[in-house]
């Protein structure tokens, strides 16, 4: 894993069929059929275990279902998210008409690893940079502000090869405008986050979902 790149691992529908379950699973079903020899009313039982399996399977397509489409369950793993979400927190991404909006928190597609972060700029937002006094580094602006984050971090670049978002800003005479369907992604651990900083814009091409929220630890 990439040095603060915080990576959502999907996990596997919702944890239910795992190999523990699946054997519970075996198990119940090759109880249920052994049972059909040693109880005299094997109609009975016979309809008690038809229902049963039906109950299984509309579970498991039920959470199929859910998890293919609509909510994908996953892990974090990475300190980039830090303090909103530490290593290891278990969230929920609403896959199913999303709207993206500032300040959600959204799992994207980069590279084919999917990755979260926050939304800070959007539409009409104006992405500009400003020389760090005494440094070699810029500050990232919004709308002719030095960008803080909640936990009053702010966000540097620098004019190398593998910051993406300072050659977009320089080429567009350091009034960069998103459009339409572009965001500008950060980490809100602002020190160890590799982002849209690196990465450059992002659009909803690549956004996957909207964080819900989760289970921490």
């Amino acid at each position: 894993m990439a040095i603060g790149v915080t990576i959502i691992n999907q996990s596997n529908y919702t944890n239910f069929v795992n190999k523990n379950n699946v054997l519970l699973i075996y198990g119940l079903l090759l109880s249920s059929f052994i049972a059909l020899f040693f109880i005299k009313d094997k109609a009975k039982l016979r309809n008690e275990i038809i229902d049963f399996l039906t109950f299984i399977i509309n579970t498991f397509v039920f959470l199929l279902t859910i998890t293919t489409f609509l909510i994908m369950p996953a892990r974090v793993d990475g300190e980039s998210m830090l303090p909103t979400y530490e290593h290891g927190d278990r969230v929920f991404v609403n896959m199913f008409n999303i709207k993206v909006e500032k300040d959600d928190v959204v799992v994207y597609k980069l590279d084919n690893t999917l990755i979260i972060k926050r939304v800070v700029a959007g539409k009409d937002d104006i992405i500009s940079i400003e020389r760090v006094e005494d440094g070699d580094g810029y500050y990232l602006k919004i709308n002719d502000e030095i960008y803080l984050n909640e936990y009053n971090q702010h966000y540097l670049l620098k004019p190398q090869n593998d910051f993406k978002l300072y050659q977009q800003i320089v080429d567009n005479n350091n009034q960069l405008i998103l459009e339409e369907g572009e965001f500008i992604l950060l980490g809100d651990n602002a020190l160890n986050s590799s982002d849209s900083r690196r990465s450059g814009i992002s659009t909803i091409d690549n956004i996957v979902g909207k964080v819900m929220g989760g289970l921490f630890g």
